[in-house]
């Protein structure tokens, strides 16, 4: 129905999650990257600029100033 295999569609659940605990701000990236069930931050960052276009880091400076 979606085009995605189950794995990605959890993929992207947990990316999406991760974009909304970046803007809030109170968590480093590597912590969020555990909390949303990834077990290794480089994994996860690597994901996330594939998904978001920009590096975890950057996102949340991009949440902290706008």
């Amino acid at each position: 129905i979606t085009g995605f295999s189950p794995n990605e569609l959890i993929k992207m659940k947990r990316l999406n999650r991760s974009a909304d605990l970046l803007k809030q701000g109170g968590l480093t990236v590597s912590e969020i990257s555990y909390k949303v069930g990834f077990e290794d931050p480089y994994y996860f960052s690597k994901c996330f600029k594939a998904h978001f276009n920009c590096t975890p880091k950057d996102y949340k400076k991009k949440g902290a100033s706008g």
